[in-house]
C-alpha cells in the first residue's frame, strides 16, 4: 500500500533583541539562521521543490501559486518567479565551472530543441527559442538558451573549444 503525504511546515523563528540599560543606546537583534536568499521566506527545501515542480515538471507559476493557495499559503507567483531567478543567480558560479570543465574535453556533443517562449505583454502569444545542451563522454552537461538557430549561440560557446564536435550538422 502506498500513500502520498505533501505537506509544508512553517517554523517560527524568534530572535532576541537586546540593549545596554546603562547607556540605553541603541537595541540590537541577534542575527538570524543562514538563509540561501537573504531575508527570503522559503528554505532550501523548497527552493529546490519550487525549481523541480516548474523545471521538471513543467508546472507553470500560475498554478504553483493556486497549488500553494489550496493548501492556505498566500505565495505569489512573483515571489515564487524572483526565488527561483536569484536561485539561478547563486548557481551561476557552478554553471560556469562545469562549462569549463565540459569545453576542456576532447569530445562534446551538442543538439539543439525548440523552446515556447511567452511575450511579456501579449497573453496567448509565444515565439520560438532554441535550448542548446553540451555533453561531454562521463555525461556531465550544461545548457545554454537562444532566440533563434542561428550560428552565433553555439560559436560563442565554443569559441576557445579544441576538440572533436559532435552534432547534427544542421
Amino acid at each position: 500500500e502506498l500513500e502520498r503525504v505533501e505537506i509544508t511546515v512553517v517554523h517560527t523563528k524568534k530572535r532576541a533583541k537586546y540593549a545596554c540599560r546603562s547607556c540605553e543606546e541603541g537595541v540590537v537583534t541577534a542575527p538570524g539562521p543562514p538563509r540561501v536568499i537573504h531575508k527570503g521566506l522559503l528554505s532550501a527545501g523548497f527552493l529546490a521543490h519550487i525549481i523541480s515542480e516548474r523545471f521538471y515538471f513543467h508546472m507553470p507559476y500560475y498554478r504553483l501559486e493556486k497549488k500553494y493557495a489550496a493548501e492556505g499559503l498566500d505565495l505569489s507567483r512573483s515571489v515564487l518567479e524572483r526565488s527561483v531567478a536569484r536561485c539561478g543567480e547563486l548557481l551561476e558560479p557552478l554553471h560556469t565551472a562545469l562549462r569549463t570543465e565540459i569545453l576542456r574535453e576532447d569530445v562534446v556533443f551538442t543538439d539543439d530543441t525548440v523552446v515556447r517562449i511567452a511575450r511579456a505583454g501579449k497573453p496567448g502569444s509565444s515565439q520560438q527559442g532554441r535550448l542548446w545542451i553540451y555533453t561531454d563522454k562521463q555525461g556531465r552537461h550544461f545548457y545554454d538558451f537562444t532566440d533563434s538557430r542561428s550560428r552565433d549561440g553555439p560559436a560563442a560557446i565554443l569559441s576557445d573549444f579544441k576538440g572533436f564536435l559532435q552534432a547534427d550538422a544542421y
